[in-house]
């Protein structure tokens, strides 16, 4: 667990920007220096960064890794072609079944990207109106997929054999206290899709705007929850770098000022200015040079989704305000039963009339909670390094201003 906030880059991470540098932003006259190559393909995996990592340190530094890294590079590939040829599935599925639908994130991000199928792949996520939910799930379930994961408030997950498709009637990382403001700015998702073919095949994605709303809440959310990794960073920066500054600042920033997430889109752009060779862009160019090595330090610590550290996510039951997800230093046993009670109401409705009820929701959802993520364990916890690390990362994330308007 990364704990010293004042450390710099080590040389790993110093390697791994270099290389990404060159590979996404095109930046081929930075020289980079390689530590071990173990290590570094090692945390290229845990920043979900693996594909363009490998083939930058082949081509660009020319370093024989080895083949047991060769052939996991060849199935990062056929992983991630599989995901995007499931995109591809999905978008046959619920055009012929009349369904109106956008792909959120996935595809969306890595049209942005130089080689879109060197981004890393997750699972599918679209939207559709909540409307549509009860028609999505019988088409699904007619496919032979299951449903799973329904006590989400935003989402259902389907899933069959190795293919996963999240389906949501609202974008993730909306915090729950939201009066309308930022749920009414995806009103028009639907009607702004547009139909695109830079995959080789047809999948509906959003417009820019949307995209780019999309992308910030979802990195936030995970950001001071368990961590994002590299590749929730390179998603933001292809897609901010695709423009001029001036059409990105007509396109979001008064959103954003609306939302409380200026802030953090300035400190993750100059996090490209500073540190990918990304172009100069003014609107960032106030943001402290140690807040953006503190942030992208913060980013390395946690890895994808936290997988460097799981007592992140613990830690931000105590750093932010589960309902308006700031960071607001409020009393950290009320953020920690706030967050209880709601997923409580969410894995037992039945709560939400009858609050005595609570604590057996609470059971219910940390067993579905560690279903899901079965891969967590929590032996031995340092309760007072976890407070401790908590109160660093509160006072970090403080300086992005998330959600204050």
């Amino acid at each position: 667990m990364q704990k010293n906030r004042k450390q710099q880059l080590s040389q790993v991470q110093s390697a791994l920007i270099a290389l990404l540098s060159n590979s996404v932003f095109g930046a081929k006259e930075i020289a980079v220096e390689i530590p071990d190559p173990e290590l570094l393909l090692e945390e290229a995996e845990k920043q979900t960064v693996f594909p363009y990592v490998f083939q930058a340190l082949t081509e660009t530094a020319q370093v024989d890794p080895g083949r047991k890294w060769t052939l996991r590079f060849q199935k990062h590939l056929v992983h991630n072609l599989s995901v995007i040829s499931l995109h591809f599935k999905t978008h046959e599925l619920l055009t012929e079944a009349g369904i109106p639908y956008t792909v959120l994130k996935g595809c969306a991000s890595g049209r942005y990207y130089p080689a879109p199928e060197m981004r890393t792949m997750g699972d599918v996520d679209i939207y559709v109106e909540q409307s549509s939910m009860q028609s999505v799930s019988e088409l699904f379930r007619s496919e032979g997929y299951q449903v799973s994961n329904t006590h989400h408030g935003h989402h259902w997950a389907f899933s069959k054999a190795n293919e996963e498709i999240e389906v949501h009637w609202q974008p993730s990382g909306i915090p729950a206290a939201d009066d309308g403001t930022i749920r009414s700015l995806f009103d028009d998702l639907l009607a702004k899709r547009f139909l695109d073919r830079s995959f080789g095949s047809e999948m509906y994605l959003p417009d820019p705007v949307h995209h780019g709303l999309v992308l910030l809440l979802h990195t936030a959310n995970h950001l001071s929850a368990g961590g994002i990794g590299l590749r929730h960073l390179i998603d933001w920066l292809v897609f901010v770098f695709s423009m001029p500054e001036k059409s990105f600042r007509e396109l979001l920033e008064q959103k954003l000022r609306q939302i409380g997430l200026w802030q953090f889109a300035c400190v993750l752009t100059s996090i490209g200015v500073r540190f990918f060779s990304c172009e100069p862009r003014d609107f960032c160019a106030d943001v402290s040079a140690d807040l953006a090595l503190q942030i992208l330090l913060d980013i390395f610590a946690g890895g994808n989704f936290g997988i460097k550290d799981n007592t992140r996510y613990l830690e931000s039951k105590l750093l932010r305000d589960e309902q308006t997800r700031e960071i607001d230093g409020g009393g950290r046993f009320r953020h920690l039963l706030r967050f209880m009670n709601r997923k409580a109401q969410l894995a037992l409705p039945i709560t939400k009339k009858l609050p005595v009820l609570l604590p057996i929701g609470w059971v219910k959802a940390w067993i579905l909670h560690m279903r899901a993520k079965d891969k967590v364990k929590y032996s031995s916890l340092d309760l007072r390094g976890v407070a401790k690390s908590a109160k660093e990362r509160e006072l970090l994330y403080k300086q992005l201003q998330l959600f204050k308007v």
